[in-house]
């Protein structure tokens, strides 16, 4: 969903000239958790994904 809703208002930002995206990640992106691995693991591609833009 993430990817999706950026993908979709990035564009118009874009051509506007201005624009926000506000991702909210958690610290567990920050480190692999051993019981709640796919929690960290989403958290981890928002804040890459975040970067990256």
């Amino acid at each position: 969903m993430l990817t999706e809703l950026t993908h979709l208002f990035l564009p118009a930002m874009v051509e506007r000239g201005h624009g926000r995206v506000l991702n909210l990640a958690s610290s567990a992106a920050f480190q692999p958790l051993p019981w709640t691995a796919t929690y960290a693991a989403s958290k981890a591609y928002v804040l890459s994904f975040s970067e990256a833009l």
